[in-house]
């Protein structure tokens, strides 16, 4: 998982360099193409970034709570 930092400078060098994601993971060095994608995406969409990585639940409660 990369940090709330990690991921704004990800973010601002796909700016700077006009949306080359070449460029940002050469630059950077970590990331993926499809990590960096997917943060874009949420930062375009909802104009930032989340502070935590949430999981999403693979079973509801009623699923879970035992027989």
């Amino acid at each position: 998982m990369y940090s709330l930092e990690d991921r704004m400078k990800a973010i601002q060098r796909f700016v700077k360099y006009d949306r080359n994601t070449a460029a940002v993971i050469r630059e950077l060095g970590y990331l993926s193409r499809r990590a960096l994608k997917g943060m874009v995406r949420e930062y375009e969409t909802a104009g930032a970034l989340h502070d935590r990585q949430s999981r999403r639940r693979k079973y509801s409660e009623e699923q879970n709570r035992p027989r």
